[in-house]
């Protein structure tokens, strides 16, 4: 299917230091954050992201990043995932109890 073509195509890399983004100055921004967008500079990808603060304070600062920015969404399905799976358990959880 065209979903597992997508996924056998990522590679995954080390993050990497970009001089652009350590000369970015402001406490808001994390870590994690700018490990990201470093790597993503480093090798002149282009990062999707929601982080139009980031990519607002980068500009400010005289960094222009390659990014795609995409709406803001909640990312629901681990949670939804492990209630399925919490149900589950309390299903069998039930069924067991029935047959004792």
């Amino acid at each position: 299917t065209s979903s597992l073509f997508i996924w056998r195509t990522f590679k995954i890399i080390k993050n990497k230091k970009s001089d652009r983004i350590s000369s970015i100055q402001s406490k808001k921004l994390r870590k994690e954050t700018r490990q990201i967008f470093s790597t993503g500079d480093s090798i002149g990808a282009i990062t999707i992201t929601s982080n139009a603060a980031f990519l607002r304070s980068a500009r400010q600062a005289g960094v222009h990043l390659k990014a795609l920015l995409h709406p803001a969404r909640a990312l629901v399905g681990h949670i939804v995932m492990k209630a399925a799976a919490d149900s589950q358990a309390a299903a069998t959880t039930s069924i067991n109890n029935a047959k004792t």
